[in-house]
């Protein structure tokens, strides 16, 4: 009967080693990855150089941001539709000339760059002078 009351209490120490022990766990404390700064839609514009055709009064007959967001601005579906036209590219929408496909760009950075481009608040006039920066 001894016997089994030291082996009782030999178990329930060693339980309690174990889960201090554990407390102890490095990773517990491990540095956290600060969180990952979203770019602006300036900055994803510039970033991917879609001012390379999209730029207001830029000759080539591209639409600058202002006429897409006004020719979508009653459609439900333009969120999707621009995400998708971005994202694959196509033709048709703007005349003759083809939209070429995005791949690389992920899905958070192209939300960001569509609803820049569908807000309201985006300047009316993105020309070249509009982008200096003295």
């Amino acid at each position: 009967m001894a016997s089994l009351r030291y082996c009782l209490v030999y178990c329930a120490a060693l339980m309690m080693v174990v889960m201090a022990l554990s407390a102890c766990d490095d990773r517990q404390h491990a540095p956290v990855a600060a969180p990952v700064k979203s770019e602006s839609f300036d900055e994803l514009i510039i970033k991917h150089n879609c001012l390379a055709c999209h730029l207001a009064g830029n000759g080539m007959g591209l639409p600058a941001w202002p006429a897409v967001a006004e020719k979508y601005s009653n459609d439900k579906t333009a969120s999707e539709h621009l995400f998708k036209k971005i994202r694959q590219g196509g033709s048709g929408d703007w005349g003759k000339m083809d939209m070429p496909p995005y791949p690389e760009i992920d899905a958070v950075e192209l939300k960001i760059i569509v609803d820049g481009i569908l807000s309201v608040d985006y300047p009316k006039k993105m020309t070249k002078a509009a982008l200096r920066r003295d």
